[in-house]
């Protein structure tokens, strides 16, 4: 459930930096023109982003050091 709540938030920022007129978001990397957006992959997306972003243990952006 914490999951979903996760997506559903990260759908808004996507979905509200479109509306805005914002040239590069998330979404739009999802969006083609010959394809509309749907509602139910930008879901999907935001949830795996939100499943995978709570289960790894990081982006690799960080290394153990001596």
């Amino acid at each position: 459930m914490f999951a979903h709540f996760i997506a559903c938030a990260w759908y808004t920022i996507g979905r509200f930096g479109i509306e805005n007129g914002e040239k590069i978001t998330w979404m739009s990397s999802i969006v083609k023109d010959d394809l509309p957006d749907s509602t139910y992959s930008f879901y999907i997306t935001s949830l795996y982003w939100a499943v995978v972003t709570m289960i790894t243990l990081g982006y690799g952006d960080i290394v153990p050091k001596n």
